[in-house]
């Protein structure tokens, strides 16, 4: 009787085991099926934000940040390195509210290919749960298909269990967002033509 039991122990676990797998597997699949079948369109998406393209010399990139820094857009980000733009709420007055988008160009051989982000509520910390990363999910998807419309955000699984991450393909162009860090989101905008 206790082997019996222990057996059908075993067949759970396996069963279990498998069907996660083959969730896995699916879940895979329909992102590698939206990327062949975007890059199979032939399409070109090169547009990213502030009228800033992939396929730019390297010098756009700065000349652009310091026309938006004469507009004063933006300023010099924190540690020197990105640029920020602040994203002020329609539906709140409050400073805490505020989402800062740090951004830089990714470059490949002083092409401009994409644009490396991240995003954090002014308000943040340890101790505030609505302006933790997971909830700026939500507003950065909604912000990133009004700003660069077309397909919508498939969810997927990263390397790291527990790891989520939503991508967003459109022909050329894909748009990864997760949490980076305690209270930052990533988003990296890429050329699939240059992966």
């Amino acid at each position: 009787m206790f082997c019996n039991a222990m057996n059908g122990i075993k067949l759970k676990i396996t069963c279990i085991f498998w069907l996660s797998i083959a969730l896995s597997a699916c879940q895979t699949s329909e992102y590698t099926r939206l990327v062949q079948s975007e890059l199979a369109s032939g399409q070109q998406f090169n547009e990213m934000l502030f009228g800033m393209q992939m396929g730019a010399p390297r010098q756009s990139f700065f000349d652009r940040c310091t026309q938006l820094n004469k507009e004063k857009k933006v300023t010099q980000g924190k540690g020197g390195i990105f640029v920020e733009y602040r994203i002020f709420p329609k539906d709140s007055s409050k400073i805490a509210d505020v989402i800062e988008m740090q951004f830089y160009g990714i470059f490949k051989d002083s092409i401009l290919s994409g644009m490396d982000m991240r995003f954090s509520y002014s308000g943040w910390s340890p101790w505030n749960d609505q302006y933790q990363p997971k909830a700026l999910i939500e507003p950065l998807k909604d912000s990133l298909l009004r700003w660069m419309p077309g397909n919508d955000f498939l969810e997927i699984q990263l390397d790291e269990p527990s790891m989520k991450a939503w991508v967003k393909v459109d022909g050329n162009r894909q748009i990864k967002m997760y949490p980076f860090n305690d209270y930052q989101v990533a988003v990296k905008i890429e050329n699939l033509l240059q992966k």
